[in-house]
């Protein structure tokens, strides 16, 4: 039943921006300082926002609020307000680890991060 709300969704309300999948060197750091952070590497990336997966539980992530974007240990953009669109798990097989997929909206952007986010998806999408 949830595949055919899935179908119906994206039939009558497509996505605003086109996603595309991840280059290997493409990674998100959550929270507000990029130095010592955990880098994770990004599944799919558009305009309007990004997914991942991650282990633990979603209030880790819920009390950040800001990301940032990195070509291999490069910063290209930085502290971008973000909201959660869909946190799910995907396996129920490690009991000690949780392992879950999160989709996330950039909640807004400046003109010049915008042009960042343009160039860091021409850079690091397939």
């Amino acid at each position: 039943m949830a595949g055919l709300m899935n179908i119906l969704r994206r039939l009558f309300r497509p996505r605003k921006h086109k996603r595309y999948a991840a280059l290997s060197g493409a990674f998100v750091v959550i929270g507000r300082e990029v130095d010592g952070s955990k880098k994770i590497q990004i599944l799919d990336i558009s305009e309007g926002g990004l997914a991942f997966i991650y282990t633990g539980s979603p209030l880790d992530l819920e009390d950040e609020g800001m990301l940032s974007l990195l070509d291999g240990d490069t910063l290209c953009v930085d502290k971008v307000a973000f909201e959660s669109v869909s946190d799910t798990a995907l396996s129920a097989s490690y009991p000690d680890e949780e392992i879950r997929r999160i989709g996330l909206k950039f909640k807004w952007l400046g003109v010049l991060d915008q042009g960042k986010l343009k160039d860091y998806i021409r850079q690091n999408a397939a």
